[in-house]
């Protein structure tokens, strides 16, 4: 006989509660039938790219099947998005994504087949990009926050122009705004990403340029770039003591976020397990040391992903309204 005697009802609670536990997290390896391909818009090597591929073992671990990344490159982004509104709806197909090739692209591509609210179903957030404001060796080192950037402008007219990393990007937009909400109205001058684009702001080809704060950290950790306001609603945990546009004076926020999409049609309790899993393996140690190393932070997590998605959305069909901004 055992030293500690267990009662009926205390044995019968123990064992109901640990048969929930059996089954709560297995829930997604119940339902997802076979391997899982997590498409990813861009080649290997980039940000959204290397996200996917250190997410890829801590879920096959969760999900109990072989989990593959699928790189589609094309159209920055568009492609993969456009084969997922067609994908089967089983978990099996997953977008891994910068969320405005969904939320921005259908409101400036005339050629986009595929929206949010109607093929897709957002599952959750992943990590955060930030974008900034950069002046390089092209501006005067008196030029330290957007106020001064403005009046700089203002003064030496020839000089207005700023660098974005392609047409149609998160970067170009929010310079768009940038430019019209300040009355600098700049040329913009676009790039093929963001390497060409910070050469260009390093060898003073271009004053100043909208990026990436992953894709300059080291240009700024090195003093060859300044960053004068990032575009988020609040300060980055990577450049605390950068202060917002909106702390700049101008009310402006463009935030975007590397995210997990599904098929429109995914049910309700693969996508509950599936968003278990996607946030159990965020938390793994490769994750979290690659996040550190792209400087990039983790996403914050919200009840309601599909709403703060649609919320971005509508901004954005707004914002190319009155820009009146339509793409080939």
């Amino acid at each position: 006989m055992s030293k500690y005697p267990i009662d009926r009802r205390h044995f019968l609670a123990s064992a109901g509660a640990l048969a929930a536990a059996a089954c709560a997290w297995p829930a997604a390896a119940q339902t997802v039938k076979g391997p899982v391909r997590l498409v990813v818009g861009f080649p290997p090597g980039g940000a959204a790219d290397m996200i996917a591929r250190a997410l890829a073992e801590p879920l096959k671990a969760s999900l109990g099947t072989t989990v593959i990344v699928d790189n589609k490159p094309g159209a920055g982004g568009r492609l993969a998005a456009d084969a997922l509104r067609t994908a089967p709806a089983d978990g099996t197909v997953l977008l891994v994504t910068p969320a405005s090739v969904i939320t921005m692209a259908p409101h400036l591509y005339k050629s986009v087949r595929y929206e949010l609210v109607r093929d897709f179903q957002p599952l959750l957030p992943l990590a955060r990009l930030d974008l900034g404001l950069y002046a390089g060796p092209g501006t005067p080192a008196s030029v330290k926050t957007l106020p001064d950037l403005v009046k700089w402008m203002q003064d030496n007219p020839k000089a207005k122009s700023c660098g974005v990393p392609g047409i149609g990007s998160t970067p170009h937009m929010a310079a768009e705004l940038i430019g019209r909400q300040t009355g600098v109205n700049w040329q913009l001058v676009p790039y093929q990403g963001d390497a060409p684009s910070f050469l260009a702001l390093l060898s003073g080809e271009i004053p100043v340029g909208v990026s990436s704060l992953a894709g300059g950290i080291e240009h700024l950790r090195a003093g060859k770039l300044r960053m004068l306001a990032l575009t988020g609603s609040d300060r980055s945990a990577v450049m605390p003591d950068i202060p917002t546009l909106k702390e700049s004076g101008y009310d402006i926020v463009v935030e975007d976020r590397h995210s997990v999409i599904a098929p429109k049609a995914l049910p309700a309790p693969l996508a509950a397990s599936l968003r278990q899993a996607f946030a159990a393996a965020m938390q793994s140690r490769d994750v979290g040391d690659l996040l550190q190393r792209l400087s990039l932070q983790r996403a914050a997590s919200t009840d309601d992903f599909a709403a703060v998605l649609k919320a971005d959305s509508d901004r954005w069909a707004a914002a190319a309204r009155s820009m009146n901004l339509a793409l080939e």
